[in-house]
C-alpha cells in the first residue's frame, strides 16, 4: 500500500527521526522539547520507489508558560513588575493588565512586549486593584499558555506621597536590611555609598545618563548652584570629579574620560544613594562572552541605576546631588566595594 512517511530534525541529531508512517494526510507527533526549533519533511513511500523529501515545515514549539509575576514595588500611581522564564527559557515576553472591580473585570489590555523580564508603570489609579499576567513567546511569535495572574492593590495618595518622604537616614537603614553577596539583579532596590573627588571646584560624574537612557557625552559639568552652560571635553582648565568606591576611583578630565587614582581629586565627602537597578548588560555578554564566572560578571558587568533618595554626608556634596529619576551607570566591582543593602520583594 501506498504510504506517507514524515521526519523531523533536530539541530543536535545528524540523522532524521522518522516520526510518522501511515496513509493519512496528517499526524500528530508528541514529546516535543518546548522552545525547540523543528524541521519537518514529507517523503511518498510507494510499493516500487519514494519520492525525494519535500522542502522543510519550520516549526518552533511553544514555551511553557512564565512563573507567577512578582511585585517589587509599588506607590500611588506606579508599579515594577518581574516574572521568570520558565524551563528551556523564552524569547520575549508578554504582559496583559487589567483593572479589577466589584461589578466586573475589564479586558485584558497588552502593557508590554519584549526582551527584559521587569516592566515599571506610572500611569496607575490610586487605591485601585489589579490583576496581572504574562506569557513567553518564542523566536517565531507562538505565546505560551498564561502564568497565573498576580493581584495588587495601589497605595492612597496620602499613604503614595508618605512612602518616600518619610525616608530618613535612620529609616532607610530599617528598610533596606538584607546584605547583598554579589547577587544584585534587575528589580533590585539597592542602598550603596560612593565617595566623591572633587578637582577645581566642579564637579563630572561620567556616568549620568539622561532621563531618555542616552549616555551624556560632556566631560565636565557645573554645580546646580552654578549659571554657565555645561561644557564639553575640548574646554581646557575646568573640573572634574571623581566617583570612587573604596580603591577604585572613576573621572573625568579635560583630555577625556580616564581612572586615576584619589589622590589626584580632594576627598569633599561621602553621599548614600538608594536606587532602583533598571536594567544591566548580562544578556550583551553572553552572546559576547558565552557564561561568565562570578568574578569575571562582576569586572564587566554594568548596572543602571535609576535614583529614588540620595543624602550627602556634608555641605559640598549637596552641588553634586542626583535627582530623583536620573540613571547612573556603575560597574558591579565598584559598587560592591562598599557594603550594598536591598530591600524584599
Amino acid at each position: 500500500a501506498n504510504a506517507a512517511t514524515a521526519t523531523r530534525r533536530i539541530r543536535s541529531v545528524g540523522v532524521p527521526i522518522v516520526s510518522y508512517r501511515g496513509s493519512k494526510s496528517q499526524c500528530e507527533v508528541a514529546g516535543l522539547t518546548p522552545n525547540r526549533l523543528y524541521h519537518f519533511r514529507l517523503r511518498y513511500v510507494g510499493s516500487r520507489s519514494s519520492s525525494m523529501l519535500s522542502n522543510p515545515l519550520v516549526i518552533m514549539t511553544a514555551p511553557l508558560p512564565p512563573s507567577v509575576p512578582v511585585l517589587i514595588d509599588v506607590s500611588a500611581s506606579s508599579a515594577r513588575i518581574k516574572w521568570y522564564p520558565s524551563d528551556f527559557g523564552a524569547f520575549k515576553f508578554l504582559l496583559q493588565l487589567r483593572l479589577r472591580s466589584s461589578s466586573t473585570d475589564e479586558v485584558w489590555s497588552n502593557m508590554y512586549n519584549g526582551l527584559d523580564n521587569t516592566w515599571t508603570t506610572t500611569t496607575l489609579t490610586p487605591d485601585c486593584s489589579y490583576e496581572v499576567r504574562c506569557y513567553c513567546a518564542n523566536f517565531q511569535g507562538h505565546l505560551s499558555e498564561p502564568s497565573e495572574s498576580m493581584i495588587f492593590n495601589t497605595l492612597s495618595r496620602k499613604d503614595g506621597f508618605a512612602q518616600t518622604a518619610g525616608w530618613t537616614a535612620r529609616t532607610i537603614s530599617q528598610k533596606f536590611s538584607i546584605e547583598c553577596t554579589g547577587d544584585v539583579c534587575v528589580g533590585d532596590m539597592v542602598l550603596i555609598t560612593e565617595r566623591l573627588f572633587v578637582s577645581h571646584g566642579e564637579a563630572f560624574d561620567g556616568s549620568v545618563l539622561t532621563r531618555s537612557g542616552q549616555h551624556s557625552t560632556t566631560a565636565t559639568a557645573r554645580p546646580r548652584s552654578a549659571g554657565r552652560a555645561t561644557t564639553t571635553s575640548s574646554r581646557q582648565g575646568l573640573a572634574t570629579v571623581s566617583v570612587s568606591s573604596a580603591q577604585s576611583t572613576t573621572t573625568a578630565k579635560t583630555a577625556g574620560v580616564v581612572s586615576i587614582t584619589a589622590e589626584h581629586g580632594e576627598f569633599i565627602g561621602e553621599r548614600t544613594i538608594a536606587a532602583c537597578v533598571c536594567r544591566d548588560n548580562s544578556r550583551s555578554l553572553r552572546e559576547r562572552n558565552g557564561q561568565l564566572s562570578s568574578t569575571g560578571a562582576g569586572r564587566q558587568r554594568l548596572l543602571w541605576l535609576e535614583v529614588v533618595w540620595q543624602r550627602g554626608s556634608c555641605e559640598a556634596c549637596k552641588p553634586f546631588e542626583p535627582r530623583p529619576g536620573e540613571v547612573l551607570e556603575r560597574r558591579q566591582e565598584h559598587l560592591e566595594q562598599f557594603e550594598v543593602f536591598r530591600t524584599e520583594w
